[in-house]
């Protein structure tokens, strides 16, 4: 994979893939942030898609991962050691940095705003699995950004779509029984990881969830109706899209960053003040009905919170037939979902 390069004003380098521009001169971009281990070609199915709909698709990579910045001792020091207050910096200074990564590829690429009453144009930020972290603390701190900044995404951004975020990426507890290989004491240590991918990018079955029925979950065993997402990669697609050796890592950004990634998920989608600097912003929570069961109980967690906060309006969907990677085994239907999630 040849990735793209830009280096922010701050000086830090993210790699990207881009679908390209698009033949309509006002179409809508948007930015990708990928999860655990999968990295950003793991969206390039739905790049192809989305340049075929007139939609531009930039998916980064975080850091650390190729060819973007690696985190300083310095940076993973107060990750695992700092303060509460050191560890809110750090994580908004991640939410800047893919902000300011955002304004400069639009002043770079000459990025259409949003026009024709919302219709078209504009960015669509999409946070998926672990990503949806980094969505949340890029909107939860416009306020703190320099004012132009902030004003330029005022009359870009028209979406905050999260993607089969489990309730930890969230900052909230798991309300549900858990499990997975990494859990699996008979496992041997040695096969964990292999045995993870398979059963990540698995299909289940799940009951009747219209009752929002924790019982109705599949917790452990995945489907057999249909082979789960790495069987339908090749060995040079895992090659250049699953980072291993990233594991290690996001673990550590899960483990010490609860407090701070659940004020900027409630921040993003609840505080009047950020929704009056982004007011063109739609937000939108969406899962696959095939998900992990904490994707699904982390769904239903959130909109029992929504419930609680009438004055905003956020779009809750359980998509029927989607696991944790539709964007690779149904990239149309994934990309229409996601212009869906972003139409006023």
């Amino acid at each position: 994979m040849i990735y793209e390069k830009l280096v922010t004003s701050s000086g830090i380098e993210f790699a990207y893939t881009d679908s390209g521009v698009p033949s309509q001169s006002q179409y809508a971009t948007i930015i990708a942030v990928h999860g655990m281990i999968f990295c950003a070609p793991v969206f390039k199915r739905a790049q192809e898609v989305a340049f075929k709909r007139g939609v531009r698709f930039v998916a980064i990579n975080r850091r650390n991962y190729p060819g973007s910045t690696s985190f300083t001792p310095e940076e993973s020091h107060t990750l695992e050691q700092g303060s509460s207050e050191e560890k809110a910096e750090f994580w908004r200074d991640r939410g800047h940095e893919i902000a300011v990564f955002i304004d400069a590829f639009i002043k770079e690429n000459n990025i259409p705003p949003i026009s024709n009453g919302g219709q078209s144009g504009g960015i669509i930020l999409l946070g998926w699995s672990l990503g949806c972290g980094e969505a949340n603390t890029t909107v939860a701190h416009v306020d703190t950004l320099p004012p132009l900044l902030c004003s330029r995404l005022a009359a870009y951004i028209r979406a905050l779509i999260l993607y089969d975020a489990s309730p930890r990426v969230l900052g909230l507890p798991v309300t549900v029984n858990e499990w997975g290989p990494f859990h699996g004491e008979r496992i041997p240590p040695e096969l964990r990881a292999q045995a993870s991918l398979q059963w990540t990018t698995a299909y289940f079955e799940h009951g009747d969830l219209s009752a929002r029925d924790p019982n109705a979950l599949s917790f452990t065993l995945p489907s057999t109706g249909r082979p789960g997402t790495i069987h339908n990669m090749s060995q040079s697609d895992q090659e250049e899209i699953i980072q291993l050796q990233e594991l290690a890592n996001d673990s550590t950004f899960i483990r010490h960053l609860t407090d701070q990634r659940r004020d900027a998920y409630r921040k993003a989608f609840y505080d009047s003040s950020i929704r009056q600097l982004l007011p063109n912003m739609k937000v939108s929570y969406i899962v696959g009905e095939q998900s992990h069961s904490v994707m699904i109980s982390g769904l239903w967690d959130v909109q029992k919170e929504a419930d609680e906060n009438k004055n905003v309006s956020i779009d809750f969907r359980l998509i029927p037939g989607f696991n944790h990677f539709a964007h690779w085994d149904e990239p149309e239907r994934a990309v229409d979902l996601f212009l869906e999630c972003a139409v006023f």
